[in-house]
């Protein structure tokens, strides 16, 4: 198995409100706004109105749930999900969210329903897309890969998590118009 390096892909500074705890372990953290830099010179506020809903397990782990919105200095938004995923051992739910998000962009980019469509059809609807720029061979393998974790049950590794998440961001990137903002995934597989 060949070695994942991973990089840093932004530092991000959330000003919150107080903690509401609604009991039972369950409770939300209001974003009142922050500020974010990272790679390639992407900056930026937090969007007030941002939340972060947290659920105390009986094993004493914290689930997260936050959503909220990015501002660059270019003036472009950016939704940003982070549940925890990776961070709680839910590898299979990563998988999902990273072959949905994919699915979807590839979907929207080349005119398909991405979401819809078989990893076949996916394949096949993108052999007739004009300067697709990923060899399909790999992008078969990535959708195969998904498909195993999503139908028949197999459970990743952390491992191999970050390798679908590089290899997720790797499809957008090889994809994207010449023109569009380059901005890649977080770690739940949407664009952050």
């Amino acid at each position: 198995m060949r070695s994942i390096e991973l990089q840093e892909l932004m530092a991000i500074a959330v000003d919150v409100r107080p903690v509401v705890d609604l009991g039972g372990g369950r409770r939300f953290v209001p974003f009142n706004g922050g500020t974010f830099t990272g790679r390639d010179g992407l900056a930026g506020t937090i969007v007030e109105g941002g939340i972060d809903w947290q659920q105390v397990r009986p094993d004493g782990v914290l689930e997260i749930d936050a959503h909220y919105t990015l501002m660059t200095d270019a003036g472009e938004t950016v939704e940003v999900r982070h549940a925890g995923l990776l961070e709680t051992g839910r590898f299979s739910d990563f998988f999902d969210r990273v072959n949905d998000a994919v699915r979807e962009y590839l979907g929207a980019r080349f005119g398909f329903d991405g979401l819809e469509s078989t990893t076949d059809e996916t394949l096949r609807a993108l052999r007739r897309a004009p300067h697709f720029g990923l060899p399909l061979p790999e992008l078969a393998a990535f959708l195969q890969d998904c498909d195993l974790v999503k139908f028949a049950d197999v459970t990743p590794a952390l491992e191999e998590c970050e390798r679908t998440l590089a290899q997720a961001e790797r499809v957008v990137r090889t994809t994207m118009p010449a023109t569009a903002a380059r901005v890649p995934f977080d770690q739940e597989g949407v664009s952050a």
